[in-house]
């Protein structure tokens, strides 16, 4: 898996060309902040006595037809309404190492970790840590915010 390579959010140019990595931080990145779709009962709990969403979000192609649904994205956008707490960043630690799975599972890493700490009112900064196959540990950070996430 190949992927252009970006710093900052930009293109990497490197000797005139475009510069690829191995596509994992890309992987990471959908991972994380692609909603992964909701159950009924989610939704009941995401909405907590206000208007019921009838849309559970999810990504478009765990709906195709004939296929057993495979789960992608997380469930942190779930857990914006929820107030910071300890409790609240070790969900959205849980969902993000739920959504980050499939990496181990499909042996695209050994193993991934997922860390979390509140850096300020409604941001939460993650680290994940990956070990790459050829035993290379890498980290990422991110930030989760919202509304309290």
């Amino acid at each position: 898996m190949v992927d252009l390579a970006l710093i900052d959010g930009d293109l990497a140019i490197i000797n005139g060309d475009l510069a690829v990595d191995d596509g994992i931080a890309t992987a990471i990145v959908l991972s994380l902040f692609s909603d992964r779709r909701a159950s009924p009962a989610e939704l009941m709990a995401f909405a907590r006595g206000s208007i019921v969403s009838d849309d559970p979000r999810g990504w478009p192609l765990e709906t195709v037809a004939g296929e057993t649904p495979r789960r992608f994205g997380s469930r942190i956008w779930l857990l914006t309404r929820d107030k910071q707490t300890d409790e609240t960043r070790r969900a959205v630690i849980d969902a993000a190492a739920e959504a980050l799975a499939w990496l181990k599972s499909e042996r695209l890493v050994k193993a991934v970790a997922v860390d979390g700490v509140w850096r300020r009112p409604e941001l939460l900064e993650l680290t994940v840590t990956v070990t790459r196959t050829d035993g290379v540990t890498q980290s990422y950070f991110y930030s989760a915010g919202g509304k309290n996430v």
